[in-house]
């Protein structure tokens, strides 16, 4: 029987210093600040949006999406309706896969094209993903206004509310 809880605890803690290494592992955690990125804005394709293109002392929140996500569609427009307690925060909506006429079309459909405060575009190259090791949309991960990483939704959606208590901390 000792040798069994031996066992057991040996596992557990095993196990538990694992997870610890593969998450201090992230690369967004190993280098806690805004990754560099570069997006597409029009269909011309000369107008770039890039990580040096951020104002500065905002809080930032980039989220990663799918013109076709339903999951990114309501995250979209849950921003949009709350946009008045979201207003001093700078939101990058960055999509791999679609055009940027389909992406172009999202940000008219929920709104997102009258807000200032938000830019969306298709990325170039394949940085994001990676960085934040995305597996699903909508990825939100958020700095505070010094440019220091504070928090991610990987699961997808976040509340308004959510994004706000996370950068008022």
């Amino acid at each position: 029987m000792k040798k069994y809880i031996f066992l057991f605890i040996f596992l557990f803690i095993s196990l538990f210093s694992f997870s610890q290494n593969v998450n201090e592992n992230l690369p967004y955690l190993k280098n806690p600040t805004i990754p560099s990125f570069k997006i597409i804005q029009s269909t011309d394709s000369t107008l770039f949006f890039t990580k040096d293109s951020l104002p500065s002392n905002k809080p930032i929140i980039i989220i990663y999406f799918s013109t076709e996500c339903s999951h990114c569609q309501y995250e979209a427009k849950q921003l949009a309706q709350h946009m008045d307690s979201l207003k001093d925060a700078y939101f990058v909506w960055i999509d791999y896969h679609h055009t940027v006429t389909e992406i172009a079309a999202f940000a008219e459909k929920y709104k997102l094209s009258q807000f200032s405060n938000i830019k969306l575009g298709k990325e170039v190259g394949f940085t994001i993903i990676p960085f934040y090791r995305i597996e699903m949309t909508p990825y939100l991960a958020i700095y505070n206004s010094q440019g220091k990483f504070v928090k991610d939704f990987r699961n997808g959606e976040a509340k308004p509310s959510d994004i706000v208590e996370a950068i008022t901390k």
